[in-house]
């Protein structure tokens, strides 16, 4: 005998419904890339200890060449993000309208 269960999503500004989804299937992936830019951000951060921000908020002067690559690929990723963020605003701006 199998049970019905209700599936409640966990609360993420990435995680998209099943029904937006449905209606638009690559929100999917670019929902799945979300965190994973996050966790990228917050590794590379850490890794280089040059890319937090000093005591009175200024960068450092002096920055080893990985950590300028690590910076260029934050850049990259945030910007990566915002596009990602309005394309899925787009997608179901789209979709609504197709209902409506």
């Amino acid at each position: 005998m199998t049970a019905t269960v209700k599936r409640t999503r966990p609360p993420s500004p990435w995680l998209p419904t099943p029904d937006e989804v449905a209606a638009a299937p690559a929100i999917a992936i670019t929902s799945a890339l979300g965190p994973s830019l996050d966790i990228l951000i917050v590794a590379l951060t850490a890794a280089h200890h040059e890319l937090q921000p000093t005591a009175d908020g200024r960068p450092l002067a002096v920055m080893s060449s990985t950590a300028c690559a690590a910076d260029e690929v934050i850049l990259a990723a945030q910007q990566l993000a915002r596009v990602m963020f309005r394309y899925r605003l787009a997608m179901l701006d789209h979709v609504a309208s197709r209902r409506a």
